[in-house]
Formats: C-alpha cells, sequence, structure tokens
C-alpha cells in the first residue's frame, strides 16, 4: 500500500547560465516507499458522487484539532483513499473536488493504532467560473475564505497544485519523460546546439526547488562563482504562505484563441532590491475548473538581462485514474558571457573592461512522453508502444498531408494510429475503436460559455490496426477499443504541435 513519497538525490529544477553555460533542470520521480510502520492510525474509506458513482481524483486532507494538515490523499478510480495519521486525537476531513466547493466530515476520534472505515458523499455544490467576469481588480495575500472571484480561481488552482503532488493509494504506474537543453540566437530561432536525456521511472512527480522561505529569502535568480542561477516554482512554492503574502493576485482574460480558458494573474507586491522574482499567470479551465498552464517571467532583473524577457512555462495533466501530473515545463534564460569592451569616461578616453553580454538564449525542459500501468496506458504523448513497419510509416506521412487546419482554432491536424492488441501484443481484428475529444468552445454571450464533444468511431483491421487523419493537437484525446463484452481502459493522448503523426495502442483484456 502507499504510504508517501520520497524523493531521491537532489536534482534541482533550475537552470544555470554563464560563459561556461551550465544547464541542470530536471523533471524528478518520487520513488515509493513502503508503508508506515506498525501501530499507526488509519482512516480509510470510498467517495461517492451524489449518484453513486465512485469520485477519482478527490483530494482527502485530515486536520487535527489545530487546524493543522495531519495527513492528505487522493482518491483512486474506485473513490478510494488511506490516510495515515501521526497520532491518536481528534481530526475533521475536507474532501477537495476541482470544480466543486469542499465537503466537510464531522469531527471525529480515532485511539492509538486504531483503524476507522469513513465512507463519504460528496455535496459540496458546483463553482461556476464560466461566469467569472474579468474586472482587473487586484488583491494582494489572497485568503482562501475571500468571496472574491480572484479567490475562488486561486483556491481551484491550489488543488490541481496539491494533486500533483499525491497519488492514489495502491496506483503503481511508470511515467517516462525527456529532458532538453538547447541553446540558440538571440531571436530563439535558430538553433546553435541541442541535447536531449531520457528517462523512466516509478511514480514520477514533480519539480524540485528551493524551499519556499528560501525562494522568498534569495529570489528566483541569483549569482555566484558559477554564474547565474534561475529557478522556478515548485508545488510546495505555489502552495506556501510566502508566494501568496508577497504577490497580489487579480483576474486576467484570456488570449483570442483561447477563450475557454480564465486566468489569475500574480505580480511581486513590491520591488525588494537585489531579489529577483516572478510573475506570470495560473490558467484555468472555464467549464471544469482544471488547471492547465502556468506562464511567468522573471521581474527585478540586471539591467543587462532585462530585454531577454526571460521565464518559463509548466503545463499540467490529468490522467483517466483521477491523479495529476506536470506534463510539460521549459525555462527561457539569457546566455551571457563576460567580454571585455570599451569604455568611454570623458578626458580619460576610452578604458576596457569586463562586462556581462547576451550572446544569445538557452532553453531547458522537459516532457511526460508516456504513463504506463503494468501493460496499460495511461498517457501517450504519440509515441506509439509498437514498432510498426517502414511500409506503415510511409503510409502515416502520405496521409499526414492531408490534415489540413482547425477552422475554428487555427490549429493544425495531425494522424493518430494505433493497433488493438492482447497478450503479447497480438492484433484483434474487427475490434471497436472509439476517439472524443472536446470540439470548439464557445461564447453565448451574457458570460455564457458552450462546448461540444467530438467523437470518431472506428474499425480496426484484419491486423488490429486502425488510423485516423484529421485530430487536433495540444488537445487531450481520449482513445477506447472494445471487441465483444471486453473493452480497454481509456487512454489518454495529447499530440504535440511538432508532430504531424503520432500512435498510441490499446490493450484490450483477454477472454
Amino acid at each position: 500500500m502507499l504510504a508517501g513519497l520520497q524523493r531521491p538525490a537532489k536534482v534541482p529544477y533550475r537552470g544555470y547560465v554563464n560563459s561556461r553555460i551550465r544547464i541542470a533542470g530536471a523533471l524528478m520521480a518520487s520513488m515509493l516507499v513502503g508503508a508506515a510502520g506498525l501501530g499507526a492510525q488509519t482512516v480509510r474509506g470510498i467517495v461517492m458522487l451524489p449518484d453513486s458513482s465512485r469520485a477519482a481524483g478527490v483530494i482527502v486532507i485530515a486536520n487535527d484539532a489545530k487546524g493543522t494538515t495531519a495527513a492528505r490523499a487522493l482518491t483512486g478510480e474506485n473513490g478510494g483513499y488511506e490516510l495515515r495519521l501521526p497520532g491518536a486525537g481528534r481530526y475533521d476531513v475536507r474532501m477537495l473536488r476541482i470544480g466543486f466547493r469542499p465537503t466537510i466530515v464531522p469531527a471525529f476520534d480515532i485511539g492509538a493504532g486504531e483503524s476507522k472505515s469513513l465512507p463519504v458523499i460528496l455535496r459540496g455544490e458546483a463553482i461556476v467560473l464560466s461566469a467569472v467576469t474579468v474586472q482587473g481588480k487586484s488583491v494582494c495575500g489572497v485568503r482562501q475564505d475571500s468571496g472574491q472571484a480572484v479567490a475562488r480561481l486561486w483556491e481551484e488552482a491550489r488543488k490541481a497544485i496539491t494533486a500533483t503532488q499525491l497519488s492514489p493509494s495502491g496506483t503503481r504506474q511508470t511515467v517516462k519523460w525527456m529532458t532538453y537543453d538547447r541553446k540558440t540566437d538571440l531571436t530563439g530561432n535558430r538553433v546553435l546546439t541541442q541535447s536531449t536525456t531520457s528517462y523512466s521511472a516509478a511514480a514520477g512527480k514533480a519539480f524540485v526547488s528551493l524551499p519556499p522561505d528560501s525562494l522568498a529569502k534569495v529570489g528566483y535568480m541569483s549569482e555566484d562563482e558559477s554564474g547565474t542561477v534561475y529557478r522556478a516554482p515548485d508545488a510546495e512554492a505555489l502552495l506556501s504562505e510566502a508566494f501568496t503574502s508577497l504577490h497580489c493576485f487579480r483576474e486576467e482574460p484570456p488570449a483570442k484563441d483561447k477563450g475557454d480558458w480564465v486566468g489569475i494573474g500574480f505580480r511581486p507586491a513590491k520591488d525588494r532590491a537585489g531579489i529577483a522574482d516572478i510573475e506570470g499567470t495560473l490558467w484555468l479551465d472555464r467549464t471544469s475548473s482544471e488547471l492547465r498552464q502556468l506562464e511567468f517571467r522573471y521581474t527585478n532583473l540586471p539591467e543587462d538581462y532585462a530585454h531577454v524577457k526571460a521565464g518559463g512555462s509548466v503545463e499540467f495533466l490529468r490522467l483517466s485514474t483521477g491523479s495529476w501530473l506536470v506534463g510539460r515545463w521549459q525555462l527561457r534564460m539569457p546566455r551571457g558571457a563576460l567580454q571585455l569592451v570599451p569604455r568611454y569616461t570623458g578626458s580619460l578616453g576610452a578604458r576596457d573592461e569586463y562586462k556581462m553580454v547576451v550572446e544569445g538564449l538557452q532553453f531547458t525542459g522537459g516532457e511526460v512522453t508516456a504513463v504506463n500501468r503494468g501493460a496499460e496506458v495511461l498517457f501517450s504523448s504519440g509515441e506509439s508502444t509498437h514498432d510498426f513497419s517502414p511500409t506503415l510509416l510511409a503510409e502515416d506521412a502520405k496521409l499526414a498531408t492531408s490534415c489540413g487546419a482547425d477552422s475554428a482554432r487555427g490549429d493544425l491536424l495531425a494522424l493518430l494510429r494505433g493497433t488493438v492488441f492482447e497478450g503479447e501484443h497480438q492484433g484483434l481484428a474487427n475490434a471497436a475503436v472509439q476517439l472524443t475529444w472536446r470540439g470548439e468552445f464557445r461564447s453565448s454571450g451574457q458570460g455564457t460559455y458552450s462546448y461540444k464533444n467530438e467523437q470518431r468511431d472506428l474499425t480496426s483491421d484484419a491486423s488490429g490496426n486502425w488510423y485516423l487523419c484529421g485530430v487536433p493537437r495540444e488537445r487531450v484525446i481520449t482513445v477506447r477499443a472494445t471487441l465483444g463484452n471486453r473493452k480497454s481502459a481509456p487512454v489518454t493522448v495529447r499530440i504535440t504541435k511538432e508532430r504531424a503523426a503520432a500512435g498510441v495502442d490499446v490493450e484490450v483484456p483477454p477472454a
């Protein structure tokens, strides 16, 4: 049983930029650890919706009599959770579901070594973000109990960020990801050098940054004998009291091509001499209240770097199991070097002195490419688990050229293909394949919004293969396969904007 998470040896989520150009940005993999010691106080239960269906991805938080968080958990696909409490005493439990107000369980007592059953039916009413009207009013040190729209947005963002730190009880999944370092010219368009590294680990989890109090003290950029170090906020930093107390928040309108988003912008409450900070926006989905993306920029940088607009982005992904991942991240940093430059000093004439000169840009980032639970694929960025023949790949390329543009949002379309299989990758003929994704999002006027789900139904060929031209890139697509009374688990796919064709295989349980 999963009892906690432990990070491996320290690898920082940050970037170094100096004349030697060292970069060290990484997505860390949290490792599963064994169960807590014997005698622990345990609370287990099933969380259900009012219609008696199981609720996955609900955050369960136990607070002690002083209001301090004692334990947290995330419900799995069957709605189950497990809390391991640090000691006997009185606790209350809050159920946090994205898009809904909390469900609060009355306080209860638990004895030393006691195991308690606590099933819960969610009662919280829905939170409607689609009705949020962007007014631009800033709130500094936003409180969770504030009734303002910005506080509602911030609380929904906090739920998703918290969920990235948790794994559902009993979930044993493997995450594959890649990281890259790229040096470019000042425009960012001409790549000078690039390197990539691939990783795989059990229960890949979160980025690692400095502790929140340290970030607040030293800032998000610092310089030492090794060069300039850029840091980015991880989940712990964003959730900290230090972050909220040092920043002001406001609602942000989305770009024209992202009308289905609503943002909560943040900026430093004040400039602190010599301390670099960040400003940016957390973007949420208006209809589901799910967190989509964090965009940020560094502030109060030295004058030599200010024109580069250094910053970064983090994208969030929710799996069918209810768990959350940081699916993609990137830092953009100036790449500088000390150079001798002339300095004119009036009567003294020109004198050479060393000055930091920005030579180009450096990008470091990472992306989750797959999440597997045994042979089951929970997520894929489009890299098929099966090696297709050269003939089929050539056919992919030919078919992909026929994909046009999405007239609604201007997104390029792609080819998605795969295989329905069982056992040792034995292809299954005549399987029904269903692909679904969220379609165009439109404003209905007067602050209301609507969208429709797109669905495509296919049948696998004699070898179990299938393909569909015209699926959107950068949107979450769910793939299911059915053969008779055998049904696959849903597989989540998101095709990156750089790919014209991608593949994902779907496993059907054996007869």
